[in-house]
């Protein structure tokens, strides 16, 4: 709560000294020193959410890790609890033939197999057939027995992995609702910043509705940022006081870069292969070069997650677009440097701005609470491509945090 008090204040507090600024140019270079003030102040609250941010998502992740071993178990409970019914309705259906044969034999009275046909063996044979009966009642009923105590430590076992979800549903809830205040918080606090990015994402979605392709929207977009870059370059050599460029200067071995304005080093995608954190907790439904329906390969892969599971960046970069495009439906594209991109898609809600420096494990958005009309669970799209190409994402991934097997 004094965090969220913070946060308004140093964006109400900075949104009145732009507009002072604004109106009273003779006197910005007084009032420089109070922008630079709380611009310092905004930047050290973003970091203090972003840290917050990563941690509430590790422990949503981890949270989304165990509720998967619970589902787990109790779908083996499940199966095992079936096979129990079906023996026990196996051994109750013997057990009912046993006593039909039992009633059958009993009717007849001893006089009977005495003084009726047949020699002294057929009577020693009814009686073997009587004796065996009552010992294969005997034996099932011991078997039936069991196999009740059997299935009832089975629906015992299913009743405690329905509390304990039930537990850890509720923990879970609660931890997204805490993510959810935070992301709004980070969220207000770079809107607050300057008009440079809702510049830039108007100028983007233009450049998303003349893209036919997401190769040549990932080209359009390359293209804008050169052309920010070469201008920016020209007017901070030309004032020497301009540092709010929002692109990731490459360094020249390419092993870090940095998000210029945000003070972040980025590390390379390249050293990180098979570490990069999955973008969501769940089950690979479909894999990259898989066909689809339309007779293409799929060029990513789907993870079926929970209902409102946190979206968080593979790795560090910088949000290159965060809007609708064509068939993707609302997505994220996310530079990583080196000519790395990734592309997620399928989120109910975005949480991150054009321009913004995102750290590996930060989340960017979640996915909607609310299943769809089917009754399934959300899917998140990853797609990761190399100079516009796409390559495989699962080789790149932590392999301990999906079910590959779907």
């Amino acid at each position: 709560m004094a965090l969220r008090r913070r946060t308004a204040m140093l964006a109400v507090v900075f949104l009145c000294v732009l507009s002072i600024d604004a109106r009273t140019p003779a006197s910005a270079q007084n009032s420089a020193p109070s922008v630079t003030v709380v611009k310092a102040q905004l930047a050290a609250q973003i970091k203090t959410l972003r840290q917050a941010l990563i941690k509430s998502a590790a422990k949503i992740q981890n949270q989304q890790v165990q509720l998967q071993a619970v589902d787990a178990r109790l779908a083996a409970l499940a199966l095992v609890d079936a096979a129990d019914q079906e023996r026990l309705i196996g051994l109750r259906q013997s057990l009912a033939t046993l006593g039909v044969t039992l009633q059958n034999l009993a009717r007849r009275p001893p006089e009977a197999v005495i003084v009726g046909p047949g020699s002294a063996i057929d009577s020693a044979r009814a009686a073997l057939l009587l004796e065996s009966a009552i010992a294969r009642v005997s034996d099932t009923g011991k078997r039936l027995r069991r196999q009740i105590d059997k299935s009832a430590d089975t629906r015992r076992a299913i009743l405690y992995e329905q509390e304990k979800l039930f537990q850890m549903t509720t923990a879970y809830e609660y931890e997204q609702q805490q993510l959810e205040t935070l992301l709004g918080e980070k969220l207000a606090l770079l809107s607050s910043s300057g008009g440079a990015a809702a510049k830039s994402q108007k100028k983007r979605e233009a450049l998303a509705r003349s893209a036919k392709s997401f190769r040549g929207l990932l080209q359009k977009l390359q293209t804008d940022i050169g052309t920010q870059n070469t201008a920016q370059g020209q007017l901070t050599a030309a004032t020497k006081a301009d540092k709010s460029t929002r692109s990731l200067d490459r360094s020249r071995d390419g092993s870090t870069a940095t998000a210029a304005g945000q003070g972040m080093q980025i590390s390379s995608i390249m050293r990180h292969k098979g570490k990069l954190p999955v973008p969501a907790i769940g089950n690979v439904v479909q894999r990259f070069g898989e066909p689809e329906r339309r007779g293409q390969r799929a060029k990513g892969i789907k993870i079926k997650t929970r209902n409102g599971a946190p979206v968080v960046a593979p790795h560090d970069g910088e949000i290159l677009f965060a809007d609708i495009f064509r068939g993707y439906g609302k997505i994220l594209i996310i530079d990583h440097g080196q000519g790395y991109h990734t592309l997620l898609a399928g989120l109910g809600r975005i949480y991150s701005t054009v321009g913004q420096a995102v750290l590996a494990g930060e989340p960017v958005g979640v996915m909607n609470e609310k299943q769809g009309t089917s009754g399934q669970r959300p899917e998140v799209y990853l797609e990761m491509r190399y100079n516009g190409l796409p390559i495989d994402p699962l080789p790149w991934l932590v392999p301990q945090t999906l079910d590959a097997n779907g």
